[in-house]
């Protein structure tokens, strides 16, 4: 069997690396003298995630595709640890994850004191950061220029209410209420809807009120097309966050701005890209699930999003096309020139966004600069034609 080919393979490194303090590690914990080969492997496969990807968690979901897959697996070591009864948790090897006091019979970890203990030897602390956070991807929440935010009825209730809810008093008590009711305590909100709608910005605005400094991934970096450095750069990316919330007084923000190139759905597996993308999204999923901090997801598309990912979200916030009124009040805010009536019939003649108006007032300014002449109401909606482009479809709606 291939799981007998693979510990074999272990057996021999090991027997010619006898005098190694973490082959004397093992042999000290009994691991090599299991009875059932296919746990000796198990603990061998945590161990090395553990070392490559610094991960000390292993889900169902992940063991039920290693039983159809090279490693060879049995069904009975499946159906033993689902009850808590296979000999690597009754030796304390392997253990549920417990968050918060709440026992999570879905995944599985190796007990920190044991996995310190065999790690020790090769130089590495299960509580050592894994990895830093580049300064150019940290944004300080006093560096954020202010900015005047206009939004129709409804996402200006769903801003304010998070606002409130993310100043540090009032999330304190609430992630308090959480961890008595042995609930997650982590926040994941998403931002969605049209290009221009001020979603990034609201997380900007957010985060300087509130005081956090946002951690921006950069979604460039993610993928690769080495076999396995995709799943492990989104691995390095929450254990830098991790690091952060750990040594920050307040929780910052982690922001994946244009979520939709790395949150989609996941794949049949008919090809190695397939294969990849899936792991991708289930790491994603399992670490919002054990989030301990704000995790703030923007897009213009949803329809490619998992259903999974909608349930573990769990304020959603959809940004609209500014009403008229609010429209008129964006032009106001940005063109000095135009009056009331000006900025109305602006509103109502053009369906723009904040961001595509903001462009037009940033042309009407090199304009005058160019020209030396001041603005005209012709002159501005020539360049309101200009920006029209024909719009997309409309997008799949799911709800705050």
């Amino acid at each position: 069997m291939p799981s007998d080919i693979g510990l074999n393979e272990i057996f021999d490194i090991m027997n010619n690396n006898v005098e190694n303090k973490f082959v004397e590690t093992v042999i000290q914990l009994g691991i090599n003298k299991m009875d059932d080969p296919d746990e000796i492997l198990l603990m061998f496969y945590m161990l090395h995630r553990n070392i490559a990807f610094g991960e000390n968690y292993f889900t169902i979901d992940e063991f039920s595709k290693l039983l159809n897959n090279s490693m060879g697996l049995s069904n009975p070591l499946f159906d033993a640890m689902q009850q808590g009864e296979s000999n690597l948790q009754k030796k304390g090897l392997l253990e549920f994850q417990c968050v918060d006091g709440l026992e999570n019979r879905e995944v599985f970890t190796v007990p920190e004191p044991v996995l310190n203990k065999l790690l020790a030897d090769l130089g590495i602390n299960n509580s050592t950061p894994i990895a830093s956070i580049p300064t150019d991807e940290l944004i300080i929440h006093s560096n954020i220029r202010t900015k005047n935010m206009y939004y129709n009825d409804k996402e200006a209730a769903q801003v304010h209410n998070l606002t409130t809810l993310l100043c540090e008093e009032k999330f304190s008590q609430v992630r308090e209420r959480f961890n008595q009711k042995g609930l997650r305590c982590g926040f994941c909100c998403l931002f969605y809807g049209a290009a221009g709608t001020g979603k990034t910005e609201t997380v900007m605005q957010i985060a300087r009120e509130t005081g956090r400094n946002i951690f921006i991934v950069d979604m460039s970096k993610l993928r690769s097309k080495w076999v396995g450095d995709s799943e492990k750069n989104i691995k390095q990316v929450f254990n830098s966050y991790r690091n952060i919330v750990n040594d920050s007084p307040i929780a910052p923000i982690l922001l994946f701005n244009e979520a939709d190139a790395i949150f989609g759905r996941r794949l049949k597996e008919d090809s190695p890209a397939s294969k990849t993308n899936n792991a991708i999204q289930n790491i994603i999923l399992q670490e919002m699930e054990t989030l301990d901090g704000i995790l703030i997801a923007t897009t213009n598309l949803t329809e490619n999003f998992d259903p999974a990912f909608e349930r573990r979200f769990l304020y959603k916030i959809q940004f609209q096309v500014p009403s008229t009124a609010v429209k008129a009040k964006i032009w106001m805010s940005m063109v000095d020139v135009v009056t009331e009536d000006d900025a109305q019939t602006l509103a109502s003649k053009f369906s723009f966004t904040g961001g595509q108006i903001e462009n037009i007032s940033r042309k009407l300014d090199v304009d005058y600069i160019l020209s030396g002449t001041v603005t005209s109401m012709e002159k501005i909606i020539s360049i309101c034609n200009d920006e029209c482009i024909k719009q997309e479809g409309v997008r799949r709606r799911i709800g705050f």
